[in-house]
């Protein structure tokens, strides 16, 4: 058994028609035993950037693909990829998922403000590595724009693990 689905989406590389997902890939995630595949995640940062388009935000949200910033593998070119899209892109924030010992995370990178958001549903703190990484690349982008800043402002946010939902006001928070 699998899940076909039909999605139209203007991309900047070879499109698919169809997107499926085999029955032991979404048993082995309904079970806890496998994270998401990248291909996933670059869909659904493709998605939330066309909804961006479509609402009229896409000066302010920015998307960084997972597939390059993997730090075990080429820290030097994460920083340089993170680095370029800050300056080429010139967004209010960008959304990039790291993928960490098996388990997805998202990085929320405000350049203008400094500031870095890290959220982690299994509560844990950032892996040293894409910290660095993702310092360096604030601090080249900051000195691309000759300003001379602070290291960037890691904020961690408690938001998972509660057992009462969100209020309105926490939603707007996070």
């Amino acid at each position: 058994m699998s899940i076909s689905l039909s999605i139209e989406l203007k991309l900047e590389h070879e499109t698919s028609e169809v997107f499926v997902l085999g029955q032991s890939d979404i048993v082995e995630l309904c079970m806890g035993n496998r994270e998401l595949c990248i291909i996933i995640i670059q869909i659904w940062l493709t998605y939330m950037h066309r909804l961006c388009i479509d609402l009229g935000k896409s000066g302010v949200y920015g998307f960084i693909g997972p597939c390059f910033i993997q730090s075990e593998y080429d820290s030097i070119g994460a920083q340089k990829y993170i680095q370029n899209k800050l300056q080429q892109d010139q967004k209010e924030c960008y959304l990039l998922p790291y993928l960490n010992n098996c388990h997805w995370q998202l990085l929320v990178i405000c350049p203008k403000k400094n500031t870095i958001v890290f959220l982690c549903s299994l509560g844990w703190k950032p892996n040293k590595n894409i910290t660095h990484i993702v310092d360096l690349a604030l601090g080249e982008y900051n000195k691309s724009r000759r300003l001379r800043k602070n290291k960037p402002t890691w904020s961690i946010p408690i938001i998972f693990g509660e057992s009462k939902p969100f209020e309105d006001e926490e939603m707007m928070n996070v």
